[in-house]
Order: C-alpha cells, then sequence, then structure tokens
C-alpha cells in the first residue's frame, strides 16, 4: 500500500500534468522523500540502508514490515526525480526536478510506520527538538522557490541534523544522499518504466 500511496499515486499525477509543465516552463517539481531512504539501521532494522526489490515490491512473497515499505517507497521518490531530471535535460525542457526530506516534523505520521517502542522511547524523548510545521515546510519552499535550485536537478535536498555523516551535513542543500542507490541510474531508469507499466501509462 504504501509503494502506491507514497509514490505511484504521486508519479501518475507528475506524468499526467508533464505536458503542461513543459509547456509552462520554467517549471518545478518537487518530490516529498524521507530520511527513511537512506538507512534504518539507526532505528535496529536489519537493512543497511532501504533499496527497491523490483520481485516484490507489494510484498506479496515477503513478510509486510512498515518501516522497510516505508523506506522503498521514499526512496521511489528519490529516484523518480533522479531519472525525470535526466529526462528533461535530454529533451532540453527548463522542468526542474528535485526531492527533498523535509526534516523530522511535529505530527503523528509516524503511527503508522514505526513500531510503537520506537514511538516511545526513540521519538518521544526528542520530539522537544523536532521542528513545528512552519519549520517543516522550509526545504520544501527552497527546493520550489530559492534560485539556485534550478542548477541542481535531479538532487536530493534536506535538513541534515539528523544524519550522522558530518561530512553529509556540512554539504548543505542540496546533499548528498548517503544511500548509494539513491544514484543508481540504472535502478532509477527501471523504476520509471516499471511504473508507467504498473500505473498503465504503457
Amino acid at each position: 500500500m504504501q509503494f502506491g500511496v507514497n509514490h505511484l499515486g504521486h508519479f501518475l499525477l507528475t506524468e499526467l500534468l508533464l505536458p503542461k509543465l513543459i509547456e509552462s516552463a520554467p517549471s518545478r517539481i518537487v518530490n516529498t522523500s524521507s530520511v527513511g531512504h537512506a538507512a534504518w539501521t539507526a532505528l535496529g532494522q536489519s537493512v543497511p540502508h532501504s533499496t527497491i526489490d523490483f520481485d516484490d515490491l507489494m510484498f506479496k512473497e515477503r513478510k509486510y514490515d512498515p518501516m522497510v515499505s516505508y523506506g522503498q517507497s521514499k526512496l521511489a521518490n528519490v529516484l523518480h526525480a533522479l531519472h525525470l531530471a535526466k529526462l528533461m535535460e535530454e529533451k532540453k525542457v527548463d522542468v526542474t526536478v528535485v526531492s527533498h526530506h523535509p526534516g523530522w516534523v511535529a505530527t503523528d505520521l509516524v503511527r503508522s510506520v514505526m513500531p510503537v517502542w520506537v514511538q516511545n522511547y526513540l521519538i518521544k524523548p526528542f520530539r522537544r527538538d523536532v521542528m513545528d510545521i512552519h519549520g517543516g515546510a522550509q526545504v520544501a519552499l527552497h527546493c520550489l522557490l530559492d534560485p539556485s535550485v534550478p542548477q541542481h536537478s535531479g538532487k536530493f535536498f534536506s535538513q541534515t541534523g539528523l544524519y550522522q555523516d558530518k561530512k553529509a551535513a556540512m554539504g548543505g542543500l542540496p546533499m548528498e544522499s548517503p544511500n548509494p542507490e539513491a544514484k543508481d541510474e540504472k535502478v532509477a531508469e527501471r523504476l520509471y518504466k516499471v511504473s508507467r507499466e504498473l500505473v498503465k501509462l504503457d
């Protein structure tokens, strides 16, 4: 379900709007991803980073894990931006495509994606350190409005405070995703083709 809601729905909307976005260029597409696309090891998961399981996108064969599913769907957001930016560049169209992590914001979203023990022992104690909704909107607004963003089409933007990699945090906006698969253009191209098939555009 998360792959459908978090990726395929947005993917289809973007594809349907794309002709108008091209016609009205310069324009921008900003995918809301998450730090969850990068790594779950800090939260006790067995995978070093999120990945796209093309053999079982919908968890029909493997045991469903909401956090792994969430990470896969958010990685799909990053890869979609990566490949669509490449397509726009190849067509010489002035449409900027980026993805972003808004930061950890004080909402109840985690209720459906994190085990209760994580919410009680890891999230709640740090709730005073997370942003309010106004703060959580800043990265998206940066991606939508800042004049420098078109120079970084395809890139991932993020609040950097939650990353333990200090070198990555030093990079500011945009930052280098710590997940190597987030920069894999072959995976991004395959996901784009599979997504078009799943939403019946091909």
